[in-house]
């Protein structure tokens, strides 16, 4: 290569340290809203105390109870949760690419090329990470690593059912199942599920089980998968155990994404 070296330094670790930090903001922040939406027993109609006069409108429809306003508010933060974890692996997907890109500059023969052409190379991997979609990262990085990323399959219907919550306020249309051979919007997920035995009986560590506190002298674990099917139409509805279940089931794809990564 002529006119010297060039030096280029990449933290590998934010493959999965991009995603790992927009998950804890994510998850701190449901954490504290579901927590507040449990105990709050708040006139639900009382209006922000704004100096200027707040916003209302009215609609003609009955308004709701604290309970049914809760669900509402709760929906409402899960689709902003969803809406982090796709801009989470984004990022990710973004440092990825970027480094198996580099990677495969460093593997080739840099004697034949010029500084100049090295420069055109950074400059088109910039421009390609801004313009790739979710689908297109999945695709392009599972090309330049020549093998599948686990659990693929589940981040895609993560992504669909993100894509329905944004653009169609969570009502699953004619988009979301346009490329389904059963007509429906599938959700997949894993999820990790932990039993004791309890005199001879395999008892699951629930939340109700471990609440009040629970000494364990023996601890089994197992990967569960799941799928929840959205016909046209249907309402998306999450609790707040599934939430939790898609949480891990990204960060559990983020780290598979850094392990497969090629070391120097």
């Amino acid at each position: 290569m002529e006119n010297g070296k060039i030096e280029i330094k990449i933290d590998l670790a934010d493959v999965t340290n991009k995603f790992s930090l927009q998950l804890k903001e994510t998850t701190d922040c449901l954490t504290h809203i579901y927590n507040a939406i449990e105990k709050s027993d708040i006139d639900i109609h009382r209006l922000l105390p704004t100096d200027s006069f707040p916003i209302l409108i009215n609609d003609k429809e009955s308004k709701p109870t604290i309970s049914e306003q809760k669900q509402i508010t709760l929906n409402w933060t899960l689709k902003k949760a969803f809406e982090d974890f796709i801009n989470g692996l984004t990022k990710s997907f973004k440092e990825a690419y970027k480094y198996l890109n580099y990677f495969a500059l460093y593997k080739e023969s840099l004697h034949t090329r010029t500084r100049e052409d090295l420069e055109k190379e950074f400059q088109k991997i910039e421009i390609d990470i801004e313009r790739f979609h979710f689908p297109d990262f999945i695709e392009k990085i599972e090309k330049l690593l020549k093998q599948p990323i686990p659990l693929k399959e589940e981040i895609l219907s993560i992504n669909q059912l993100r894509n329905c919550l944004i653009h169609r306020h969570g009502e699953v249309g004619e988009k979301d199942i346009k490329n389904s051979l059963s007509d429906d919007l599938r959700l997949k997920w894993i999820s990790l599920k932990f039993w004791t035995n309890i005199d001879g009986q395999q008892t699951e560590i629930t939340y109700d089980f471990r609440k009040d506190g629970v000494i364990v002298d023996n601890l089994s674990c197992k990967t569960i998968k799941n799928e929840k099917v959205f016909k046209l139409k249907d309402k998306i509805s999450l609790d707040i155990n599934e939430f939790n279940d898609i949480a891990c089931t990204c960060a559990t794809f983020s780290r598979e994404l850094f392990r497969l990564m090629p070391r120097l």
